[in-house]
């Protein structure tokens, strides 16, 4: 190479370099906004994560989409609900709070109602109460009450010892073992604590408590 060919490489080197200059500018910016971005996306979702675990049980809006949605396959299948005896004072009781702030029994009532699931009074030897009037009629799902549909009369469960929330399924029935798996999935994506069991007598729940064909959910305290 000449020198004169040499000049000319370096006077085209001088010439894009700062073009160079400015592309790098501009991509180095770039890049580092998409990265901030993320970085406080993901710290609003933990932060908005810690909170949501350290307050009462509830299923917002967006919770009771994803969960209809995730048990909308599942249609029609039938299931039990079981809970520790609600204390306080009378007149707040039939709201089903488990701890102050917490409508989760109402939220996964409703929810499952409009994904085409139906609750059914618990079987088996467990201790049972009457589900509260307007428990009973939000199971029935809004697609499904009729201009003086009756409200049913349906029985849950009294458990306690139990805590967070437990699905379990009758043995050897694959169509419910795959419904309780997709609740016990749904339920732990919007954090809500969540043991996808072993059917009886495989567990700590006492046999003979459950439902016959139904898939079984027993809702505890809070964990933590």
């Amino acid at each position: 190479m000449t020198i004169e060919t040499l000049n000319q490489v370096f006077r085209w080197m001088a010439a894009i370099l700062p073009f160079v200059l400015a592309v790098a500018g501009v991509g180095a910016l770039i890049t580092g906004n998409i990265i901030n971005t993320r970085r406080d996306a993901n710290i609003g979702a933990r932060v908005e994560e810690a909170r949501k675990l350290a307050g009462p049980r509830t299923l917002n809006d967006k919770d009771q989409n994803n969960i209809k949605a995730a048990l909308e396959p599942f249609r029609g299948t039938s299931y039990d609900l079981s809970f520790p005896p609600i204390v306080g004072p009378a007149f707040e009781r039939p709201l089903l709070q488990l701890e102050p702030g917490s409508y989760l029994i109402n939220h996964l009532i409703g929810t499952l109602a409009s994904a085409g699931w139906e609750l059914r009074s618990v079987e088996g030897s467990v201790p049972k109460t009457l589900l509260p009037s307007g428990q009973a009629f939000m199971s029935l799902g809004v697609a499904e009450v009729k201009p003086n549909a009756s409200i049913p009369n349906i029985f849950i469960g009294q458990i306690t010892g139990v805590s967070g929330v437990k699905i379990c399924w009758p043995q050897n029935d694959e169509k419910l073992l795959q419904s309780a798996e997709a609740l016990a999935h749904a339920l732990n994506k919007a954090q809500i604590w969540t043991d996808f069991d072993l059917p009886p007598p495989n567990n700590s729940i006492p046999a003979g408590t459950f439902t016959s064909h139904a898939v079984h959910v027993v809702i505890g305290t809070k964990p933590f």
